[in-house]
């Protein structure tokens, strides 16, 4: 079935169309969560039941920085929301919140924050996580009614405009961000409706291929159980502008040795494929939807992908049966 494709905006015989804003609008929702679970934390922080954008009206810079040191040194912080980079990467806990308490101060957490911060160390003999506490909550509190608005509307249009830029830092391939954006959000899904990750304790989906031998494969997750064991799951991305015929064949006889060498090290690995190309044999198709977890085929050409989009159900629906 082929992939339809977004709605175009055009003017002026322009394509004016924000091609990646539907996947970036979702990464943001997917912050909710995490948004939520600050909010609790100044609630518990100052005994109150307000709404975070009441608490930052009369929270005192000690109780600001409470807070956010609390946040950074929680534990079991694999019972936490998680939150996702531009390119669908979860951020170490820490790190989480040092990037969320630079966005709510409208700050570039890397581009400009960051090098004050390491300018600050080494004028100071503290670390650099107390700095980056005392410059956040400093910020916050400093700023506070020229910001205004703390309630998650404004948060979430700030959290859009960092993932945007955030996006464009990412390297690699297009279509690896895109399918790390899907896993993210499959996870994220689970997680918002069960609490947990079913038979793992935690995952991490990794920022850069995994390489096996002479091989990289595009996007890879691991999952740790809890006795602390490794489960991966592999998806290599596989894309072709040619049509169909004989290259079908060659295509999947190449998918069959990554598969083989994946095998060799992680004999119990999931391993699902990412296909996008137009008119491919829909019998090769099958034949490796019976021998492997799953595949994702989108029946388009490569330059015309982008994203998963309605098809991110199908992921959903393909973490809930890994995890179990």
């Amino acid at each position: 079935m082929k992939k339809a494709g977004p709605k175009k905006l055009e003017l002026f015989s322009v394509d004016f169309t924000h091609y990646r804003l539907e996947d970036l609008i979702v990464l943001a929702n997917h912050a909710k969560p995490f948004y939520e679970w600050v909010e609790k934390q100044f609630q518990m922080e100052l005994h109150t039941s307000d709404s975070l954008n009441e608490i930052m009206k009369h929270a005192t810079l000690n109780n600001i920085k409470a807070v956010i040191s609390k946040c950074m040194d929680a534990n079991e912080t694999d019972k936490i929301p998680k939150l996702f980079d531009g390119g669908g990467i979860p951020y170490e806990h820490r790190s989480a919140c040092y990037f969320y308490f630079s966005w709510m101060a409208r700050d570039a957490a890397t581009q400009r924050l960051r090098p004050l911060i390491s300018r600050a160390k080494k004028n100071s003999q503290l670390s650099t996580k107390e700095i980056e506490i005392e410059a956040l909550s400093n910020l916050l509190f400093f700023y506070r009614d020229r910001l205004e608005f703390f309630d998650w509307a404004a948060i979430r249009e700030v959290t859009i405009q960092r993932l945007e830029g955030s996006r464009r830092a990412k390297k690699g391939s297009a279509f690896e961000t895109d399918v790390r954006s899907s896993l993210a959000q499959a996870f994220s899904y689970y997680f918002q409706t069960r609490g947990n990750y079913g038979s793992y304790r935690d995952y991490k989906i990794l920022d850069k291929p995994l390489k096996i031998n002479n091989r990289t494969y595009d996007a890879a997750v691991e999952l740790t159980r809890f006795d602390e064991t490794v489960h991966y799951i592999i998806i290599p991305v596989k894309t072709r502008e040619t049509e169909g015929g004989g290259h079908a064949h060659l295509f999947t006889r190449d998918i069959e040795q990554a598969n083989l060498d994946i095998l060799k090290v992680y004999p119990d690995a999931t391993i699902a494929f990412v296909i996008v190309a137009m008119s491919w044999s829909q019998d090769e198709i099958e034949d490796l939807k019976k021998r492997y977890a799953h595949v994702f085929y989108f029946d388009c050409n490569p330059n015309e992908f982008t994203g998963f989009g309605a098809r991110q159900k199908e992921m959903n629906i393909f973490i809930e049966e890994v995890l179990g």
